[in-house]
């Protein structure tokens, strides 16, 4: 929804700059959850599955700020990089 009929390299990049994200911080959750999203059934540690969550809800926090502004950059200053 940040950069629609873009790549999808580039909708991800876009997204990891308009939100102040790092590569490392999203990577965290998509490599724990290929498996499963590839219909295997891996176990996921517990402490795992709480960062992901964690992980998860930050970035969907910042995605509803970026919305409410109008879907400009978020400001590093209020939202630094993670």
């Amino acid at each position: 929804m940040i950069a629609p009929g873009e790549k999808t390299g580039e909708q991800w990049a876009k997204m990891r700059s308009a939100l102040n994200l790092t590569e490392e911080y999203l990577k965290y959750i998509t490599d724990l959850s290929k498996g499963p999203r590839h219909g295997e059934r891996t176990r996921i540690e517990g402490e795992s599955t709480t960062e992901i969550t964690r992980r998860s809800w930050i970035i969907m926090n910042r995605f509803i700020e970026y919305r409410k502004r109008g879907n400009q950059d978020l400001p590093t200053s209020d939202f630094p990089l993670l």
